[in-house]
């Protein structure tokens, strides 16, 4: 019997360093069993994994979609916080 999709588990969210790599997981129960796919929010950009972590713009909420031919994808998210390496800036005076 056809069963549209379910989300039953996805990645908690988490916490990188700029130039760390992020593996992000998404698994669903459907059958037929359902398309997996991720997008950055909002600006609804597809995204696969690992992804390197080039800076502040890749923080933020990524969707999982979970979809087959039946009824309404299933959609999760997960947020991602990038902390940046610190930089340390010296004034010497003499």
């Amino acid at each position: 019997m056809p069963d549209p999709p379910d989300i039953v588990n996805i990645s908690r969210n988490q916490t990188v360093n700029e130039s760390d790599t992020v593996t992000l997981t998404c698994e669903a129960v459907a059958n037929p069993p359902a398309n997996i796919t991720w997008t950055s929010v909002p600006n609804d950009r597809f995204v696969s994994f690992p992804l390197t972590i080039s800076g502040k713009q890749d923080e933020g909420w990524y969707m999982c979609t979970a979809a087959n031919s039946i009824l309404e994808p299933a959609k999760k998210t997960a947020y991602v916080t990038v902390e940046s390496e610190s930089k340390i800036v010296s004034h010497l005076e003499f």
